[in-house]
C-alpha cells in the first residue's frame, strides 16, 4: 500500500534542481541549491555519500577529483578533511573561498561554498521537497536519524538511488517517508509487476530502450505512484513530458525549463 504523496504526484509537473541545478553552480553545494531554486526549482534532487567516521555528506562522485581535483574517495576522508575541500574548484568565481583562501562574496556564509553535511542542507531548506540519492557508501542509520532530527515533513522528501541494499536499509530505519522503487524495483515495475514504492523515478532510456510512455505513466498514476524524469535539460522534451504527465522532471538547468513549465501554466 503506497502512501499520499502530495509533494511527489501532482497535476502540475514540478522541476527538481538536479545536484541542486549543477549548470547554475557548484553542484551539491547550498550556494549552487540557492542559485537552482531562485532559478525556479521547486524541488531539488541531492548525492548523499559517507565519510570515513560516518557522516552523511552531499557528493555525487565516489571520489573528489572531479569537482574538487582531489583523488581521494570520500569514503576514506573524515568529516574534517571533506571540509579541507574545494567543490567550487571549477567555477572561478567562486574558487577559493571553501578553503579559506578568499573572503565570502556579499556576506554569504563560507560554508555555502564547501561540501554540505546532510544535516547542514535540511537545516537550510526546511520544507523543500529533496530527492535524496543514496549512493553505495551513505550510511543507512545516520542518513536516516540525520532526516529525522532536520526535517520537518518527512513526506517531503523521496528516498532513491541505484543501490537497492543501502536503499531499502535507509528506508527500514524512516518508514515514513516516501520511497522510490530503486533499481530491481524500478525494473520490476516496467515488468508488469506490483511493487511496493511512492515513485517511479527514471531516465528517458536504458540500454536503447525507450522507458516513458503514457501507458507506463498512466499505470503508476493508478498505483498511486509518482512518476519522475531524469535527467531532461532541452525545452521542447520537457513541454513533450509535461504533455504527457509526468510528476516532475529533474533538470540541471532550472531556470531554462521554469520558462517552459510557467508557459504551460499560463496556456489557456
Amino acid at each position: 500500500m503506497t502512501k499520499t504523496l502530495d509533494p511527489w504526484g501532482s497535476p502540475i509537473t514540478a522541476l527538481a534542481a538536479h545536484r541542486g541545478g549543477l549548470l547554475e553552480g557548484p553542484e551539491n553545494t547550498l550556494l549552487c541549491t540557492t542559485k537552482g531554486l531562485a532559478a525556479g526549482a521547486t524541488h531539488v534532487e541531492i548525492d548523499v555519500r559517507g565519510t570515513e567516521d560516518g557522516v552523511p555528506v552531499i557528493m555525487h562522485d565516489r571520489t573528489a577529483e572531479r569537482t574538487c581535483l582531489d583523488e581521494r574517495a570520500i569514503a576514506t576522508m573524515t568529516l574534517e578533511e571533506v571540509k579541507q575541500l574545494d567543490p567550487c574548484t571549477l567555477w572561478s568565481e567562486h574558487a577559493d573561498i571553501a578553503t579559506g583562501d578568499r573572503a565570502p562574496e556579499h556576506g554569504i556564509p563560507r560554508s555555502w561554498y564547501q561540501v554540505p553535511t546532510l544535516t547542514e542542507f535540511l537545516d537550510a531548506y526546511p520544507g523543500v521537497p529533496t530527492i535524496i540519492d543514496l549512493k553505495d557508501t551513505a550510511p543507512p542509520q545516520a542518513t536516516a536519524q540525520a532526516l529525522k532530527e532536520s526535517w520537518r515533513d518527512p513526506k517531503n522528501i523521496l528516498l532513491a538511488g541505484y543501490d537497492d541494499d543501502v536503499l531499502d536499509e535507509t528506508a527500514s530505519h524512516l518508514p515514513e517517508a516516501p520511497r522510490g522503487a530503486g533499481r530491481h524495483g524500478a525494473e520490476a515495475f516496467y515488468e508488469g509487476e506490483d511493487v511496493d514504492a511512492d515513485a517511479i523515478v527514471v531516465p528517458p532510456q536504458h540500454e536503447g530502450i525507450d522507458l516513458i510512455h503514457e501507458e507506463v505513466i498512466d499505470r503508476a498514476h493508478k498505483e498511486g505512484k509518482g512518476f519522475w524524469v531524469w535527467t531532461i535539460n532541452n525545452g521542447d522534451f520537457a513541454r513533450q513530458l509535461m504533455d504527457m504527465g509526468v510528476d516532475g522532471i529533474i533538470t540541471d538547468v532550472p531556470r531554462k525549463l521554469s520558462r517552459e513549465r510557467r508557459q504551460r501554466i499560463l496556456e489557456p
